[in-house]
């Protein structure tokens, strides 16, 4: 698609993920809880322009963009139109997105919970 989705709290922070799963998958991550900030899903880092305006409304950026070259540039782009960028990637270094994370957390847990006991037998 070539819109962004622009999701207002009134709060003066905002996330911003690359694309539509990102965000559901943040939201996962947080119990499906409402997000204490607005959002906006560019669903292509090339919308990035479009949302300049918006963005630059904001106090804090909270990106959550993906852990590619093209992620990288979009964090240096909008560190010129926010002083106050906080990259989130760090938090999903090992992997492409925040999707790819918690599909790869998921299953680390359904692996952990099928592993036999292996405790003391008494």
């Amino acid at each position: 698609s070539n819109a962004i989705t622009h999701l207002k709290n009134g709060s003066g922070n905002c996330l911003l993920f690359e694309g539509f799963m990102d965000f559901l998958s943040y939201l996962t991550l947080k119990k499906n809880r409402i997000p204490e900030h607005s959002a906006i899903v560019l669903n292509s880092v090339n919308n990035l322009p479009k949302a300049q305006d918006i963005l630059s409304k904001y106090c804090t950026i909270f990106s959550c963009l993906d852990n590619d070259e093209s992620g990288k540039r979009a964090i240096r782009n909008l560190q010129s139109l926010c002083k106050d960028v906080k990259d989130q990637s760090a938090h999903y270094a090992k992997y492409k997105d925040l999707n790819d994370y918690l599909c790869n957390r998921f299953e680390q847990k359904q692996a952990i919970k099928k592993k036999p006991n292996r405790g003391l037998k008494m």
